[in-house]
């Protein structure tokens, strides 16, 4: 080696600068020595000399020396060869670094890497918070010396919520009250909960950062009053270093300006109760029915307690959890002086406020009911499903700080009276099942769309949101059953494969999959030879499986994605009989497509939104493109319609007008899902129904879902929505949806 080397560097001494291209790994023989051969002892001894450490010493070897003991069994002789592979490729590391690195260039890398960090922080800080006028709220909140300063600078008008006619569906702000206006225990409750040095820090708590830091957030986040409303106010959500910074230099820059008592009612006019609730007065009134200063202890420490986590510990989603939290906050106000240990005892004994008790769905509250901790079965506001749909996608639409600050009018495409209509509906389903006892009802989810702009009328989501806000209409994944098998169709009709009239045979077949694939119909009977048509329209599993099987199932896939099918789809065969998982308002939007001819519209729920000064913030452009060609549509419509008047949907036409009226049922394996997708030409509704538990129904698709529907339907004919064609209909269906803003 010494003889290859440029003369400087082959002695001990000398200033040359050469380093080893590649870092010399040897490898060694069962022996320890260097060699070319097995590697053997590499993996069960350590190093003998000269070379790298890669791996611990093995049984039998001594220095690197020695024979190797018995071979170790198969799964140990795999975790040994993981852990050598990481060993060396540890060691292979090193040596880079140590041949390629000098100190000083060790330094610079490390200098290099942080300043890449720190820019990647600071530019989510950036994308995150900084908007046009930061620099402008920023100067006027820390100007501000009044209370008239603060509240323009910060905000407080009311965000309200207009449906399609212009109704008024949910008031998410109040009004500002001044802090003389607040029950005493409302704000002691929140400073013990939130803040309890509130009035002795300068807007940083170092003790709350200290103790955060050392409990790993468990007691707390360190955050004080100050820089909450700082944070939501002025910046964004976004967990990052330079916001924490910047958080804390306005929150001390803040407690010069401002006093305690003006910070502490800033704090309570913004902040978030849940339910799209902002502000204390909004909050008194939608629990309680009260204004602030009317608060009791027991109101008021409630309030409190669900400020960590407002969905989650709302009384209207969890009694329990929300009362364990007011437990909390009681001792925590009794450690800090506001209360007695004696007026602790008395509220807790008390249990949930009599107020809020009074309310529907009191009967949960019972500790002995069997839903106890379910939720109370009320709502803060009407077509709750919806507005929280809206609330979700606002951040989006107008960005985090809007959202927050509030003012705003938010017009959007919901019917309110046919909201309404199908929230009872729903919920009577559940309480009066086609079969079976409420108790093995089920969750329900209604959604109607309709089909000519994918304008969304209806989001119904669960048969209660009090005692269940989960939204299962945009959330949940169900198997969608044959209510997918349109898909199919649609594809191969589109391809000119087939004809409405091309036979195809209906006998046990196993299709060559790796599976050996060998699909079965409902009924485990076959009918022998069979149209396109019928196969649809009776809901054959085998012919469907075999279309898809001529076309090829990705085919399938791309149909299904243009007509509004955003979940992951699998690459097989059952596919086609719904073998996937998606949610109600993707099944919405794909019969919608259906509905307007093959002209996909994406759905959207908000039309306009408008700052508290009319500028428009957000304004909705149709999303308008030809999905599936109109003669394919046609034919599909016609088979679809053969489903609802002779084929397995008879049920949806039962007791009302349906002579333009088309759909299709689904069930998954085993009765865990059951759907009815349909349309009128000028509303296209899904209706699914089943347990969150995955627990099977008592029914099918024909029996459970289908009569849901034909119910709404016949309500939304009632309401004025034409199931007529629509080109015959369309000054009637434009007066009824024109917007009234």
């Amino acid at each position: 080696g010494a003889a290859r080397r440029p003369p400087a560097a082959a002695g001990g001494g000398g200033g040359g600068s050469w380093r080893p291209r590649r870092p010399p790994l040897q490898r060694r023989g069962p022996s320890g020595g260097s060699g070319s051969g097995s590697n053997y002892g590499a993996r069960q001894g350590g190093r003998a000399d000269g070379g790298f450490d890669v791996g611990a010493q093995g049984p039998g070897v001594a220095g690197g020396g020695g024979q190797p003991g018995p071979r170790p069994g198969r799964p140990r002789r795999l975790a040994q060869r993981l852990q050598l592979r990481a060993a060396q490729a540890a060691a292979y590391g090193r040596a880079v670094a140590a041949a390629y690195l000098s100190p000083k260039s060790a330094a610079y890398l490390g200098v290099g890497v942080g300043a890449v960090l720190v820019a990647y922080d600071v530019g989510r800080f950036c994308v995150a918070s900084v908007r046009p006028d930061t620099l402008s709220r920023i100067s006027k909140l820390l100007s501000s010396t009044s209370e008239a300063g603060a509240e323009d600078a910060i905000g407080g008008e009311p965000t309200v919520i207009y449906d399609v006619k212009g109704r008024v569906v949910a008031t998410l702000q109040g009004e500002s009250t001044c802090l003389n206006d607040v029950s005493d225990h409302m704000w002691t409750a929140v400073v013990a909960a939130e803040d309890r040095r509130f009035f002795f820090h300068p807007g940083v708590d170092i003790r709350g950062l200290a103790r955060a830091v050392l409990t790993l957030g468990t007691s707390g986040g360190g955050s004080t009053i100050t820089q909450q409303l700082v944070k939501n106010m002025l910046l964004s959500q976004d967990r990052t270093i330079t916001r924490k910074l910047v958080e804390m230099g306005l929150a001390l820059a803040v407690e010069r300006r401002l006093t305690k008592p003006q910070l502490l009612e800033e704090y309570l006019n913004n902040v978030y109760w849940g339910h799209g609730i902002y502000g204390v007065t909004s909050a008194a009134a939608a629990f309680f029915r009260k204004t602030p200063r009317q608060l009791t202890l027991g109101e008021a420490s409630l309030l409190a307690a669900m400020l960590p986590a407002p969905e989650s510990l709302s009384p209207y989603r969890s009694a329990t959890a929300a009362l364990r939290a007011r437990s909390s906050v009681l001792k925590r106000m009794v450690d800090t002086g506001y209360i007695s240990d004696d007026e602790r005892e008395a509220v807790e004994k008390q249990g949930m406020p009599s107020t809020l008790a009074l309310s529907p769905g009191a009967a949960l509250l019972d500790g002995t009911a069997p839903n106890a901790g379910a939720g109370l079965g009320v709502t803060p506001y009407r077509a709750p499903f919806f507005v929280s749909e809206v609330l979700f996608q606002l951040r989006d639409l107008c960005g985090e700080y809007m959202a927050r600050r509030g003012g705003l009018a938010i017009h959007t495409t919901l019917d309110l009276s046919l909201q309404e209509r199908a929230e009872q509906l729903v919920r009577e389903d559940g309480e009066r099942p086609p079969r079976g006892t409420p108790s093995e009802a089920g969750e329900a989810v209604l959604v109607a769309i309709e089909p000519q702009s994918g304008a969304v009328r209806v989001v119904v989501g669960g048969r209660d949101f009090g005692s269940s806000p989960y939204n299962r209409a945009v959330l949940a994944k169900r198997s969608p059953g044959s209510a997918f098998k349109p898909v199919v169709y649609l594809a191969a009709l589109a391809e000119g494969a087939v004809t409405p009239t091309t036979l195809l045979e209906d006998e046990e077949t196993q299709f060559d999959t790796k599976d050996e694939y060998t699909p079965q119909n409902f009924y485990r009977k076959f009918s022998g030879t069979v149209s396109l048509r019928d196969a649809l329209a009776y809901s054959l599993n085998v012919p469907t499986v075999k279309l898809a099987d001529m076309i090829g199932i990705d085919r399938v896939k791309h149909m299904a994605r243009r007509m509004g099918i955003t979940s992951e789809l699998p690459t097989v065969l059952s596919l086609s009989l719904g073998a996937c998982e998606v949610a109600p308002m993707e099944m919405a939007s794909m019969y919608a497509t259906i509905a307007s001819g093959g002209i996909y519209s994406k759905p959207h729920l908000v039309t306009r939104v408008n700052d508290k000064r009319g500028n428009i913030l957000y304004r909705h452009r149709g999303q308008r493109r030809a999905a599936v060609p109109e003669e394919a549509c046609r034919e599909v419509h016609k088979m679809l319609r053969l489903a609802v008047t002779k084929g397995t949907g008879r049920a949806a036409a039962k007791g009302w007008q349906s002579s333009n009226v088309a759909g299709k049922t689904g069930t998954s394996d085993d009765y865990r899902d059951a759907w009815f997708c349909g349309y009128s030409p000028n509303l296209a509704t899904v209706v699914w129904v089943g347990n969150d538990d995955n627990q099977p129904l008592l029914g099918a698709g024909a029996t459970v879902a289908a009569p849901l529907w034909a119910k709404f339907m016949r309500t939304a004919q009632g309401s004025g929505v034409s199931v007529e064609k629509a080109g015959a209909t369309s000054r009637r269906r434009t007066s009824r949806w024109r917007d009234k803003r």
